[in-house]
């Protein structure tokens, strides 16, 4: 270990020695203030090491994440520690010297000055499986100029040289996550009301007489629904589990990205969770008192081939712009390691779909990992595997967004049917559009882009 890596490690303990302290509000003063000046010596070896070590300004960033989070802790704990005499301005100049540090590493790190910010967890996901190497000054200049032409100043261009990486076209278009959250999502979508649509106990009541899973229970705030929302007891709620005699899907009504949704597996009579039987009280005791229970969906076969034990989705975008709904970007999602569910932060990858309604010959997952066969099954992602009824899937999701009047930005979650019919299981307001824009290589909003965000612009300077 050389001198800088001994420094750090120094530095990590004796902060983690000293929130300790200061967190459980033991030890007098003195000792405390001991732990706080170890720190402060070490982070000014650093500053100094720093100057002269531009080979380890990585290391020294990523480590820099962990050790910012224990001195904000150590700031925090201050708040109940306020009889602590001389600590809170040893935490401030604690600050001062790491602010120091900071400026240092930043203005001599190559990324920095590109305005890649590494203490983003997205730049250092990119970084680390890859997607951010061997990319030029001109590349940079290129996506800034395209972003301050619609005065948008000081954007991150990790995710368009990653798009670029990877094969993509105008990637200066493609849209930062951060700019998406708080520029544009706020402008086309009322997310006060989101969270009412995305209550799944609801779903047969907004999008009635389509194809969606068959309804066995609801439980809402505690109290138990049949498929036609008639209250029934807690026993007759179990009777009518007990009638269906095969295994049932449950999910929670209020939760997304694939959370706690499980199979209960029917045999002998009855229900299994993780091989253990299951009563009402258990569910209840598991998925809490909103979920709801339904049939497991009997998927096309082309849609089960890459991973046969989860139910396998599209996820399917729509954009509500000049009075009409356009469909703008679908990918495919499969489950991993025989987990019932797709999601990617559930452990599943994603693979586009091109225009002609074909699975792009690539998958990532949530860590921006790059696969051309599938890791559980070894599926080949090459085979220009053909999407069934896609055009019919493209038409469902732009007649359901007619119903969802306040929301211009929709993202479904379609399954296919073993007779190649679209199935509708869910929608979403908020999502991780950087992963949609890197597995389709499509810039998120395509050719509206410009207008969309000059509309947000204005939208946010008003607002």
């Amino acid at each position: 270990m050389n001198n800088i890596e001994v420094r750090f490690y120094e530095l990590t303990e004796t902060a983690i020695v000293a929130k300790e302290i200061l967190s459980n509000n033991h030890g007098d003063s003195k000792v405390q203030l001991e732990h706080l000046s170890l720190i402060e010596e070490a982070i000014e070896s650093l500053i100094e090491s720093c100057s002269v070590n531009e080979e380890y300004y990585d290391y020294i960033l990523q480590k820099l994440i962990t050790i910012k989070g224990f001195i904000k802790n150590t700031k925090n704990s201050l708040i109940i520690n306020t009889d602590i005499e001389g600590l809170e301005r040893k935490v401030v100049e604690l600050g001062k010297h790491l602010d120091e540090l900071l400026f240092r590493i930043k203005y001599n790190n190559f990324y920095f000055r590109t305005n890649i910010n590494l203490f983003s967890k997205l730049s250092l996901k990119l970084k680390d499986s890859g997607l951010l190497e061997d990319f030029s000054q001109d590349e940079i200049d290129q996506i800034k100029s395209f972003w301050i032409q619609n005065e948008y100043s000081n954007v991150d261009p990790s995710l368009s040289l990653s798009f670029k990486k990877l094969g993509g076209k105008n990637n200066e278009k493609v849209v930062p996550q951060n700019i998406y959250n708080q520029r544009i999502l706020p402008m086309l979508n009322d997310l006060k009301q989101a969270r009412l649509y995305s209550d799944k106990s609801i779903y047969d009541n907004l999008f009635y007489n389509i194809k969606s899973p068959q309804v066995v229970l609801k439980c809402v705030r505690g109290k138990f629904f049949d498929r036609h929302n008639k209250e029934v007891s807690i026993q007759n709620a179990f009777r009518i589990l007990l009638k269906e005699r095969k295994d049932l899907i449950i999910k929670p009504n209020l939760t997304d990205d694939g959370i706690k949704v499980q199979k209960l597996l029917f045999k002998n009579g009855q229900f299994y969770f993780r091989e253990k039987p299951m009563r009402i009280s258990d569910i209840i005791s598991y998925w809490g008192e909103n979920f709801i229970i339904q049939h497991v969906i009997q998927q096309h076969q082309i849609m089960a081939n890459p991973h046969p034990k989860s139910v396998n989705t599209l996820r399917m975008v729509t954009l509500r712009w000049n009075k009409e709904v356009h469909h703008i970007l679908s990918f495919a999602r499969f489950g991993t390691k025989g987990l019932v569910n797709d999601n990617a932060g559930s452990g599943g990858v994603c693979v586009g779909i091109n225009s002609e309604g074909e699975l792009m010959d690539f998958a990532i997952d949530e860590n921006a990992e790059i696969y051309h066969h599938h890791p559980t099954t070894n599926y080949d992602f090459s085979r220009s595997t053909k999407i069934p009824e896609f055009e019919k899937c493209k038409n469902f999701v732009k007649e359901l967004h007619q119903n969802v009047l306040s929301q211009d930005f929709i993202s479904w979650d379609i399954a296919i049917s073993e007779k190649g019919e679209p199935i509708f299981i869910e929608l979403n307001f908020r999502g991780a559009i950087w992963l949609y824009q890197l597995t389709t290589l499509k810039p998120l909003l395509g050719d509206f882009t410009e207008e969309v965000l000059r509309k947000a612009k204005d939208y946010n300077d008003n607002n």
